[in-house]
């Protein structure tokens, strides 16, 4: 809904407003690194949430295993994050970041060939 000018804004103002708050998307290089963290995130977040159901399911419908399966996923993010904030702030942070990406690239290849020849197997709940 648009006012006229005389009440303080047209509907021009909410367009630029729009415009300014995507601003950063005019710069290609913050596409690239908005698109990868959008896409590690709605992974990671996949990952938590098939493992609480997968733990559900194979703990027999109790809700402890999805619980402890949540706590020893989202753990070691908040310990290790305390002392890799501290690192990037010291260090280079795109080498850093590129580094953590390889890591996870060469642990999700091994996960990968070792369920592609069947030396993955999972430990079942008693």
């Amino acid at each position: 809904m648009s006012r006229n000018s005389a009440q303080g804004w047209e509907e021009s103002d909410t367009n630029r407003g729009l415009k300014e708050m995507f601003s950063a998307f005019e710069v290609i290089p913050f596409r690239w690194v908005w698109t990868a963290a959008m896409s590690g995130n709605s992974g990671r977040f996949a990952v938590i949430l098939v493992a609480g159901w997968e733990a559900y399911r194979l703990g027999h419908h109790s809700s402890f295993w999805p619980s402890m399966v949540s706590l020893l996923l989202l753990i070691p993010s908040m310990f290790f994050g305390l002392f890799a904030g501290s690192a990037a702030d010291r260090r280079n942070r795109a080498r850093m970041a590129a580094g953590g990406q390889l890591v996870n690239a060469v642990s999700c290849a091994l996960a990968a060939i070792f369920a592609a020849t069947g030396e993955l197997n999972p430990i079942p709940f008693t």
